[in-house]
């Protein structure tokens, strides 16, 4: 098998190489985890630097040991029940997906994006019995059981007015932002203590777009080769403590409404607390943006690329429908559609079982209806909230700088500027995102060409 390789030579240059590959060749590979936990007949191998991750045949296990130790391809072959050509096979799927750090006296090339995780000697395994999926569980059939029963003995819901809480509008504001800023620190640090603790590295990305919300995000390492419960336990993790935090809300709105500890100034507050909560959590479970929720699904469903497939089931559906207001739709959504990147994402939609048909099809009910309540929730509170917050803040400033009440026009400003700034904040992370994904797409494009 010949390769073309692009290696350094002893002066650190990038050259080309052509490379005819032998059982006299030494193979060694960057450094790998390998999953000791089969899933249907495959395991899962990761990059330990890069965090790629790629599933191999069960088979191959002992194949991928051997090949740590920078071995030649014949010693392999001796030491496993293994053909050359089914390792050659191995080989070509490790050096296109950039598994292979050395052949020979050849160093290859690399400029794979390096994962940077913090407190990356942290060790928590001690932690594996109290922080753990069955834990999770039971901690949220007890949470939505104080939950339900706090409704019914209160019957405290919050709503849209919740936001507005204090007759200062300063105050209402800045409760907004601190008790969102709250829930998505445990939230977040639920998931990095969690990745900790199975073994993972992680660290958490600051002011990222998913959609048209402005998030932050854990991003955990190494967990693809950890079990399927252990990974399911990481997503829920943070869903889990918002539970959490919402149930203890309740407790103490139901100590208000005994007239025991707080009043009705608290009890605006709290349910101030708990809508954001609930938000979150909604928000968290929707598929369409690719959250909590969407991560459980896919394990649950052992289906890798459920969601490529599914956008191009739609896109397919959408094309071909008879329906003129769906067509309308397919020529309004066309021109920010790259079909060619779509089918190169997705399987061969043509070569799947009826089972898979039919899993696809349901599936894309649950992404349908996420994209719709991304947008219910966004028109519904988050956007009508900061439109009020803004023009009411707009008013109050107006009537205010004739007063010249330095203070009450610096609150006012405040609202006005930490408002803009955040959309100014996700139009650039929105547009960094759809730049990343033309480049993305073009070099996809190209791909599906040649």
């Amino acid at each position: 098998m010949k390769m073309l390789l692009l290696a350094r030579n002893h002066n650190n240059a990038i050259k080309q190489v052509s490379y005819s590959f032998n059982l006299n060749s030494k193979i060694k590979t960057n450094r790998i985890l390998l999953s000791k936990y089969p899933e249907q007949g495959y395991v899962t191998i990761v990059r330990f630097d890069t965090d790629r991750a790629l599933k191999i045949d069960a088979s191959y296990a002992d194949v991928i040991v051997q090949m740590r130790k920078y071995m030649k391809v014949a010693d392999i072959v001796d030491k496993t029940n293994k053909t050359f050509g089914e390792i050659e096979d191995l080989i070509l799927s490790l050096f296109e997906n950039n598994f292979i750090e050395k052949i020979d006296e050849f160093v290859l090339f690399d400029n794979s994006e390096k994962i940077k995780p913090w407190f990356s000697n942290l060790n928590l395994n001690i932690l594996t019995r109290v922080l753990n999926l069955r834990v999770y569980l039971v901690i949220i059939v007890v949470c939505f059981l104080i939950i339900i029963g706090s409704v019914f003995y209160t019957h405290l819901i919050p709503s849209f007015d919740s936001f507005f809480w204090h007759h200062d509008l300063f105050i209402s504001f800045v409760s907004v932002f601190l008790f969102g800023l709250y829930f998505a620190a445990f939230h977040e640090a639920a998931h990095f203590l969690t990745t900790i603790v199975i073994g993972g590295k992680a660290r958490i990305n600051f002011v990222k777009n998913r959609s048209l919300f402005l998030v932050y995000e854990t991003e955990s390492y190494h967990i693809a080769v950890a079990k399927k419960s252990e990974r399911i336990a990481v997503y829920i993790s943070g869903i889990t403590v918002d539970l959490v935090q919402i149930a203890l809300a309740y407790l103490l709105l139901d100590l208000n409404f005994s007239n025991v500890y707080f009043d009705s100034f608290f009890q605006n507050a709290i349910l101030l607390f708990i809508l954001t909560g609930v938000l979150g959590i909604l928000w968290q479970c929707n598929i369409y943006v690719k959250t909590d929720m969407f991560n459980v699904v896919e394990e649950l469903l052992n289906q890798s690329n459920l969601y490529e497939d599914t956008k191009c089931y739609m896109v397919d559906r959408l094309a071909d429908s008879k329906n003129i207001l769906l067509r309308k739709l397919y020529k309004i959504l066309k021109p920010f559609i790259n079909l060619k990147s779509i089918k190169f994402e997705a399987d061969n939609l043509t070569e799947m079982s009826m089972d898979d048909k039919v899993l696809i099809e349901r599936y894309s009910i649950l992404v349908f209806f996420g994209g719709l309540s991304s947008i219910v929730i966004l028109i519904l509170f988050v956007f009508r909230r900061d439109a009020e917050f803004l023009l009411q803040a707009i008013v109050r400033l107006i009537i205010l700088i004739p007063e010249y009440n330095l203070f009450s026009i610096f609150k006012e400003v405040l609202i006005i500027s930490m408002i803009i700034l955040y959309y100014l904040l996700l139009g650039l992370s929105l547009f960094r995102s759809l730049k990343h994904k033309k480049m993305r797409n073009k070099l996809l494009t190209r791909s599906v060409n040649n």
